[in-house]
């Protein structure tokens, strides 16, 4: 700034060179001249973000929750056919001749396109059938034991096992007819 005739007066080049100063600062660092405008527009947009954020925990925790259950579901499902194979649950004893059985339904749907040589599974509602039907019975009799399966499946049946044996001790018996041999994975 100059003095002339008592007053201050401004300098072009001083005046020139502070706007030059502001504009670099301004570009420099826009976020610290942003306008209350977008500073509440970018509050907002942070707001929605968060509340998305939490809604997507929780679908989350929600998912796992019911995945949780199904699993227990099936855990039950499964250890209650499990049960229901089991010949002491449901088996009728006559003294030593013990008689059990099972059946197994089948409900079918489907759809499949294209005919062809493919599966007809069940059109107009689907079908019922009946898928095995078995009869056992178990004989333990003093030292006397014996065991019989007879399955019939959709077309065929067949003696699954039929034996009849002495128990010689606790450990050792003899047996006689189709058996089970104790051979791979058991059955």
């Amino acid at each position: 700034m100059t003095r002339e005739s008592g007053r201050f007066q401004r300098h072009p080049t001083l005046t020139l060179a502070s706007a030059a100063l502001c504009a670099g600062l301004s570009a420099a660092s826009p976020i610290a001249f942003a306008t209350s405008a977008e500073v509440a527009a970018h509050e907002r947009r942070v707001a929605e973000l968060t509340r998305q954020l939490e809604q997507a925990k929780r679908e989350l925790a929600a998912d796992r929750k019911e995945t949780a259950e199904a699993q227990t579901r099936a855990e039950e499902a499964e250890a209650a056919l499990e049960r229901s194979g089991e010949a002491e649950q449901s088996d009728i004893e006559l003294g030593p001749l013990t008689i059990g059985g099972a059946m197994r339904a089948n409900y079918i749907i489907g759809s499949y396109k294209g005919g062809g040589d493919g599966p007809s599974r069940g059109g107009n509602g689907g079908n019922f059938e009946l898928d095995t039907f078995r009869i056992n019975a178990a004989l333990d009799w003093d030292n006397v034991i014996g065991k019989l399966e007879y399955r019939w499946y959709n077309g065929y049946n067949f003696i699954h096992t039929g034996w009849l044996g002495y128990r010689l001790d606790d450990a050792s018996q003899l047996e006689i007819g189709v058996t089970r041999k104790p051979f791979g994975p058991s059955p």
